[in-house]
């Protein structure tokens, strides 16, 4: 005679995962299934078993071991219980993976040029979010084999993890590319499109939970750990779509922040941009305010001589330098900042970047690309560069490098007080944006008027180049 009483059938719905199906114990952990499958998954998506951070995948196929047999000999009471906490621990060699990287990249996007930081910055996320997808790959595939239905919540989202993640490195790489190539909102597109790698990692997961609750629970388990399976399963969730999250969000926060919106700049399309500390109008104009800024940056007063480094033109283009962004007016004239210029120098900064504005880019990549610049070098070229003068009209060759060519596309500029930053800044892109042949494409140098006017025609130190002697009327445009 059938009983009408729901406590059985209430009980069993309390007995984990799945209810609704007659009770029965879950088939065992089998330990070396796991180490096997985990390691020959390694083996097939090429993991390297050698270098530093090779330990964390050297060392899943001994924690799928350890973990699938502590859930065999532990989950007596709860056997769903430890074969989901099993297959949680498998995710310890991703996290551990994906920290180790974000502490690495963070310390070494400080020494990165301000030009390639964000290029760096793409592909360093990349390498880590490759990384993660192997050692997901490899835990999901061990969990799955090792601890059967049980653990399927956990070892789901560990393989949806592995496939979004796998997408985000393939995405950073394209955007990388694309920022190679001077195409700033490509590379945001893709960048922005990969931080919804996550999503797969808990699709994954609610698929396993989905199978998990078809197959046949395991006995209810005592009161206080009734609710534990659900709560390890959402918290499984939540990190392996964190994991699978590419990391270039975190990296970009440890640059300097990107201009305001409210900076009023020359209006640029996308191109180079860069990650460099900001001075605007005010600060240049300012003595002691910028003298305590540069100061706050670690920086020293050198001296106000126009600095010479006597290196062949490639090298010197290639130079580390400090680098400061500027924000000012297009309409201000070149008078008005030249004294700025002068003090950044004498603080050692031989880099400036006169800032743009191009239309607003999603993402963390895209808030520091919708501010492209324009990179002038501030210390004195040496012999080989090709000397240029320019007023607003366009701009003509004053004395052509003896070896010049597009193996060495090094410039040095000189221009008039009176020349607008704008019309510097457009002069200067046309001049030097890589790509596409320009003339100064490998370096630009800005010949102050000040520093014009006091060396021109006479000798200069060994290696460096002389300033070409003045004109007594405007270029012939």
């Amino acid at each position: 005679m059938r009983s009408s009483d729901p406590a059985p059938a209430a009980q069993e719905n309390r007995a984990g995962l799945l209810p609704g199906r007659p009770e029965g114990p879950p088939a065992s952990p089998r330990p070396l299934r796991a180490a096997a499958v985990g390691l020959a998954a390694l083996l097939v998506v090429g993991a390297p078993l050698t270098g530093p951070l090779s330990t964390y995948a050297l060392g899943l196929p001994l924690l799928a071991l350890c973990a699938t047999w502590l859930a065999g000999a532990t989950g007596e009471k709860s056997p769903v219980l430890a074969r989901l906490a099993a297959g949680a621990l498998l995710l310890a060699p991703a996290a551990g993976l994906r920290a180790t990287r974000v502490g690495i990249d963070t310390f070494e996007v400080a020494f990165v040029p301000a030009e390639g930081v964000i290029h760096h910055l793409l592909q360093a996320s990349a390498a880590t979010s490759a990384g993660v997808a192997t050692l997901l790959w490899a835990g999901g595939l061990a969990g799955a084999t090792g601890l059967g239905r049980a653990s399927l919540p956990a070892t789901g989202a560990a393989l949806g993890g592995a496939a979004g993640a796998g997408l985000a490195a393939w995405a950073l790489r394209a955007a990388a590319h694309a920022w190679e190539a001077g195409q700033a909102e490509a590379a945001s597109r893709w960048a922005h499109a990969s931080s919804g790698a996550g999503l797969l990692a808990v699709a994954g997961g609610l698929a396993g939970l989905y199978l998990a609750r078809s197959a046949a629970p395991a006995p209810a388990p005592p009161r206080e750990l009734r609710r534990a399976p659900t709560l390890l399963a959402v918290l499984v969730l939540l990190t392996a779509g964190w994991l699978s999250t590419p990391t270039h969000p975190v990296l970009a926060s440890a640059l300097p922040p990107a201009p305001p919106p409210d900076v009023a700049v020359q209006a640029l399309p996308s191109g180079r941009a860069f990650a460099a500390p900001l001075l605007r109008a005010e600060d240049l104009s300012d003595p002691a305010r910028l003298d305590a800024l540069l100061a706050a940056r670690r920086l020293h007063p050198l001296g106000p001589e126009w600095p010479c480094s006597p290196l062949p033109p490639l090298d010197w283009a290639d130079d580390l330098r400090n680098v400061a962004l500027l924000a000012v007016d297009p309409q201000t004239p070149l008078s008005q900042v030249e004294p700025g210029l002068e003090r950044l120098v004498a603080w050692g900064v031989y880099e400036v970047v006169l800032l743009g504005r191009a239309p607003p880019q999603p993402g963390a990549v895209g808030a520091h690309a919708r501010w492209p610049g324009v990179s002038l070098l501030l210390d004195r070229p040496p012999e080989g560069v090709r000397w240029l003068a320019a007023d607003a009209r366009g701009w003509q060759v004053v004395e052509e490098a003896p070896w010049f060519g597009e193996a060495s596309a090094a410039c040095a500029l000189v221009v008039p007080r009176e020349l607008t930053v704008g019309a510097l800044t457009l002069l200067a892109r046309d001049l030097s944006e890589p790509g596409g042949g320009r003339p100064c494409q490998d370096a630009l140098a800005l010949v102050l008027p000040t520093w014009e006017e006091a060396t021109a025609g006479q000798a200069a130190p060994p290696g460096c180049a002389a300033t070409p002697p003045r004109r007594a009327a405007a270029p012939p445009w």
